[in-house]
C-alpha cells in the first residue's frame, strides 16, 4: 500500500536557491503538486525552511505566526540599496569600498557536497539541485553578487557600541522594509518598483525583536555577527541597515542563516539533496504543541469526520498554552485510539467544537 504524503518536511536550504526552487524540488521528489512553506528565505540565506506536503498545506496558517531565529553576518562602513552584500553601494560617505561583481564562491555552502561539473541534462537529483543553484545565480544575481576586495573604512566603532545599539532594538519596533523586497504596494512587488528606478513610500511595519545578541565583532575589519529571535515579517537586512544608521557608520548584511522556525531547528532539518520519496514527514501537528488538543473515541471521531459539531467534555481536552496567541481557541483534533489526526476545530463558549479544517488521514508519519 502506497504511503500518503501528507505532513511537514523541514529542510536546510542551501545558499543560492530561492524558496520557490525548494518547493519545486520537493514536488518532483514526492510527485505531488500541493507543497507550500511557512516563510521565505532569500537566495543569499540558508537554514531552516518548513515545507508542507499534501493535505498538510491546509495548516500553514497555524505556523505563520511562529517566531524565527537567525544568525546574521554584517559589516560596518557602507550601505547598499538591498541592505545586503548583493546590492549596489549607495552611500560612500562612510568610507571607500570596492565591490567585485560575480563572487565565484557564492553558491558554495557547507550544506552541499563538493562542487561537480554541471551537465545540460542532470542524471540525478543531486546534480539537479547543484545545477539549479548555478542557474539561480545567473537568473537572480545578474552579476550583482559581490565580495569585498579592498576597503578603507573610516568608521572606528567599538564592540561595546555595536552591542549597545543592538540591545536598544529589543522590543516592538516600527521597521521600514527594504526597497528590494517582495512586499506588495498597489498589487506590485516593491522590488519591481526598485528595479524600474521608481521610488515609492516604504511604510514601516510593526515587528517584535524578542531577543538579540552580538556573537562576535572585529574592531579592525568592522565586521561581526549577531543572533536574533524575531516575529513574522521582520527583515533581518533592515536590522543591519538600522544598526548602521544608529552607529552613524552604515552597515549591510553579509550572510544569513535561519537556525530555528517555531519548534523546528537545524537538528530537525535535512539537506535538500538527501531527500528521497522515502524521506519521512513529520505529522502536521509537530509544531503545534502549544495548541489545545481534543481526543475523541472512535465513534465520536467518526462523527467529527462526518461534520458533526460535538459537545466536548473536560476529560476529552487539553487546554492550550499561553503561547497559542490568536489561535488559543483552535484545537488539534485526534482519535484517541490510533492517534490519527482529524483536523482543527474552534472551541465555542459552550464547549462545542466547530470545524475549522478537516484533514482525515490515518498517516501517522
Amino acid at each position: 500500500m502506497k504511503r500518503e504524503n501528507n505532513g511537514i518536511l523541514v529542510i536546510d536550504k542551501p545558499v543560492g536557491l530561492t524558496s520557490h526552487d525548494c518547493v519545486s524540488m520537493v514536488r518532483k521528489v514526492y510527485n505531488i503538486k500541493k507543497v507550500g512553506h511557512a516563510g521565505t528565505l532569500d537566495p543569499i540565506a540558508s537554514g531552516v525552511m518548513v515545507l508542507f506536503v499534501g493535505n498538510a498545506t491546509r495548516m500553514i496558517e497555524y505556523y505563520g505566526e511562529d517566531y524565527k531565529e537567525y544568525e546574521c553576518g554584517f559589516k560596518l562602513g557602507f550601505s547598499t540599496d538591498t541592505y545586503d552584500i548583493t546590492g549596489q553601494n549607495i552611500d560612500c560617505s562612510y568610507g571607500h569600498v570596492e565591490l567585485l561583481a560575480g563572487d565565484e564562491e557564492y553558491g558554495k555552502s557547507d550544506n552541499l557536497t563538493d562542487p561537480i561539473k554541471f551537465k545540460k541534462d542532470c542524471e540525478c537529483f543531486e546534480d539537479y539541485v547543484l545545477s539549479k543553484i548555478e542557474n539561480s545565480k545567473a537568473k537572480y544575481c545578474k552579476g550583482r553578487y559581490s565580495k569585498l576586495i579592498s576597503e578603507k573604512v573610516v568608521s572606528n566603532i567599538s564592540k561595546e557600541q555595536v552591542e549597545s545599539a543592538l540591545l536598544n532594538m529589543i522590543g516592538i519596533n516600527m521597521q521600514e522594509p527594504p526597497a528590494f523586497s517582495a512586499l506588495k504596494l498597489n498589487g506590485k512587488k516593491l522590488y519591481e518598483y526598485a528595479r524600474e528606478g521608481k521610488k515609492v513610500e516604504l511604510r514601516p511595519r510593526e515587528v517584535d525583536i524578542k531577543e538579540i545578541e552580538l556573537l562576535k565583532f572585529d574592531e579592525t575589519s568592522q565586521a561581526g555577527s549577531f543572533k536574533a529571535l524575531v516575529s513574522k515579517g521582520t527583515y533581518v537586512r533592515s536590522i543591519c541597515n538600522d544598526l548602521g544608521k544608529a552607529l552613524g557608520s552604515g552597515a549591510c548584511m553579509t550572510s544569513l542563516v535561519r537556525t530555528k522556525s517555531g519548534r523546528f531547528n537545524l537538528d530537525n532539518a535535512v539537506r535538500i539533496i538527501d531527500i528521497t520519496e522515502d524521506t519521512e514527514l513529520h505529522r502536521w501537528d509537530a509544531g503545534l504543541s502549544d495548541f489545545g488538543r481534543v481526543s475523541l473515541d472512535t465513534v465520536r471521531a467518526q462523527g467529527f469526520r462526518n461534520g458533526l459539531n460535538l459537545e466536548i467534555a473536560e476529560s476529552e481536552m487539553r487546554k492550550p498554552c499561553e503561547n497559542a496567541g490568536k489561535f488559543k481557541r483552535h484545537y488539534v483534533v485526534e482519535c484517541r485510539e490510533d492517534k490519527a489526526l482529524l483536523g482543527m476545530a474552534e472551541l465555542t463558549a459552550d464547549n462545542f467544537i466547530k470545524h475549522r479544517k478537516v484533514v482525515c488521514s490515518g498517516d501517522r508519519v
